[in-house]
């Protein structure tokens, strides 16, 4: 998916790789993975973009009995009732007195968060599994993959229900012997150096550069050799 990360990290390169990584060598480059963006994102949006108190606003707060937001901006909206949803079973324990904290880095955080709880009436803490927080993750990497441009406010995000497969005809009534494997011209090549009718010279030339990457084992079985020196078996 990156470039640089496979150059950097892949230790055999050859052909064209392996001149991009000596051109790129000369410069203090250094590979750093995109974070996702966690809900933490929400926070900083609304925090960025503060709601006018007017009539309308306070209406349809004292409406609302139940809010899912951060405690900060719950608090400046002079919320009294809370649900939090937490994804890690271990902040949630600490937080409602049922682990004990044993980090002394946690402490500071846990007396935090019991200083904030009294800006409340009532407030509740929700282990959510893994299971129950896949859209939000997927939303979350979906966030860190695309560029928002400054002058967009809102980008809708419409996400429809499929009634019906992703295909239309199922794949069947072929038996597996009656198609030639994908790798039958490279092991026909490495056992009797023949080409294919079809191939011109650079094709011939291709195929010879590609044979160079298998190897034939085990009754004349062909696997392809790794970098790393593991042979991966070629299947139909």
């Amino acid at each position: 998916m990156d470039p640089i990360k496979y150059m950097f990290e892949k230790p055999v390169l050859n052909g064209r790789m392996l001149r991009w990584t000596l051109m790129l060598a000369e410069f203090d480059l250094k590979y750093v993975p995109l974070k996702e963006v966690k809900g933490r994102a929400v926070a900083d949006f609304l925090a960025d973009n503060p709601i006018k108190e007017d009539s309308v606003t306070d209406m349809f707060l004292s409406q609302m009995k139940t809010w899912f937001m951060s405690k900060t901006i719950a608090i400046s909206l002079n919320i009294k009732k809370l649900l939090v949803h937490g994804d890690s079973s271990l902040v949630i324990n600490q937080v409602t007195g049922s682990w004990k904290i044993k980090s002394d880095s946690l402490a500071p955080h846990q007396a935090k968060i019991k200083e904030l709880e009294k800006y409340f009436e009532e407030i509740h803490y929700v282990h959510l599994p893994r299971e129950e927080n896949q859209f939000a993750n997927a939303l979350s990497k979906l966030a860190a993959l695309v560029n928002i441009a400054d002058h967009i406010d809102i980008m809708p995000l419409c996400v429809e229900r499929r009634s019906t497969p992703s295909y239309i005809n199922e794949i069947n009534g072929t038996e597996e012997d009656e198609i030639e494997p994908w790798y039958t011209s490279i092991l026909k090549f490495k056992d009797t150096g023949e080409y294919p009718d079809n191939l011109d010279a650079r094709g011939k030339r291709a195929l010879r550069m590609l044979s160079t990457q298998f190897v034939e084992a085990n009754g004349g079985q062909l696997y392809k050799k790794t970098a790393q020196g593991v042979l991966l078996r070629c299947i139909g």
